[in-house]
């Protein structure tokens, strides 16, 4: 069809390279192995999808958590592979200003530590102390945050109640 297509090409063995990548409508057609060095890059390329926040631990609305808890995104969409084809979420991008916790009632960020899963795929937050009884909290996550190819996340809250 015409228009701006998206080919993703994977390499399945370290260290391999690709020469040439060949597009045809010619059914005939048989590569000689001559042709151009290469194709002019046309300088558009299409919008990076927005990654997001699906699913938390506590999950949203949960009641009864422990005042010890760490917060934790169990769900991520991570559309975008930075160039060496990995998705995940960029941690240089999570901070006390781009992920936070705060207490709903006053609305007083909690002190405590963002980072990001080892692999990349979960946000994390553990409070530097234990959170109060019977508190609603509110967990943050703003489009500050970015994934490995620079988009932004769409911004993410959700509310629990400890015990």
């Amino acid at each position: 069809n015409a228009g701006l297509q998206q080919v993703n090409v994977w390499m399945r063995e370290d260290g391999m390279l690709v020469d040439r990548v060949l597009f045809t409508t010619d059914a005939a057609f048989v590569p000689s192995g001559v042709g151009p060095s290469e194709s002019a890059f046309l300088g558009v390329m299409p919008p990076l999808a927005t990654p997001r926040v699906l699913a938390t631990n506590p999950a949203s609305g949960a009641t009864g958590v422990s005042l010890t808890a760490n917060i934790a995104t169990t769900n991520l969409f991570l559309p975008n592979p930075d160039a060496s084809g990995v998705s995940g979420v960029n941690p240089a991008t999570v901070n006390n200003a781009s992920v936070r916790l705060v207490r709903v009632s006053d609305n007083q960020p909690v002190a405590g530590t963002p980072s990001v899963s080892a692999n990349g795929d979960a946000i994390l937050f553990a409070p530097a102390s234990a959170l109060l009884g019977m508190t609603e909290y509110r967990f943050e996550v703003t489009n500050a945050v970015r994934d490995r190819a620079g988009a932004a996340f769409q911004a993410f809250n959700t509310t629990f109640t400890t015990a």
